[in-house]
């Protein structure tokens, strides 16, 4: 059985960067696609990744995505790439 959530993006206040796995069996493309539409969100799907971005060949591609939109929209000078990048 399905479950379902329902999130108001009225309700919401900060800004929100959807990114997954064109190939994720767990979250569809599709869902991705749902979602960011849903929440005004800007979407990154990456092609031949799938539900776990950070251990994938590529990851670099994914983490670099984030760096620069996270960079984009922060005031400061000083932006840093979290360890795990």
């Amino acid at each position: 059985s399905r479950v379902r959530a329902t999130i108001f993006a009225a309700s919401r206040s900060s800004i929100i960067f959807v990114v997954g796995g064109e190939d994720d069996r767990i979250v569809s493309a599709a869902l991705n696609k749902s979602t960011a539409k849903h929440y005004g969100a800007e979407l990154l799907l990456l092609p031949q990744h799938a539900h776990w971005l950070p251990e994938e060949p590529g990851w670099e591609v994914a983490c670099d995505a984030m760096i620069g939109w996270l960079s984009a929209r922060t005031p400061r000078d000083d932006v840093r790439a979290p360890a795990v990048c």
